[in-house]
């Protein structure tokens, strides 16, 4: 994430915080942060990739970032976590992580309870 956002004020950067910083519910579709940018869908869409991303792949960058985070750090039970990255269900976050790391998310939080301990 620190190399593809580094230019702090480039537009995949300004999506990257907007989404981190709101609850998934309230994510805008492409169409409304274009809109929210003064741009055309297809503009926007041009323009995240002129950065070398989508606003696909940017979502999926924060879902797994704060899924990575508040495993570490949060008490909240696994579909609490799921639930509050806009997964339908809980299954579908236990593959979704199962992809992006090897391990389930029980076993991610499990590694680093060890280590705080």
């Amino acid at each position: 994430l620190v190399i593809r956002f580094r230019n702090q004020h480039g537009l995949a950067s300004q999506v990257h915080q907007r989404l981190r910083h709101s609850h998934y519910s309230e994510w805008p579709t492409l169409q409304a942060f274009a809109l929210e940018q003064h741009l055309s869908p297809s503009t926007f869409r041009r323009k995240l990739g002129r950065e070398g991303c989508s606003y696909q792949e940017i979502k999926d960058e924060v879902r797994r970032a704060l899924a990575f985070e508040w495993l570490r750090q949060s008490k909240a039970n696994i579909s609490e976590i799921a639930e509050q990255l806009g997964f339908q269900e809980s299954s579908a976050f236990h593959r979704a992580f199962k992809k992006w790391t090897g391990e389930s998310p029980g076993r991610y939080r499990a590694r680093f309870r060890v280590r705080s301990e």
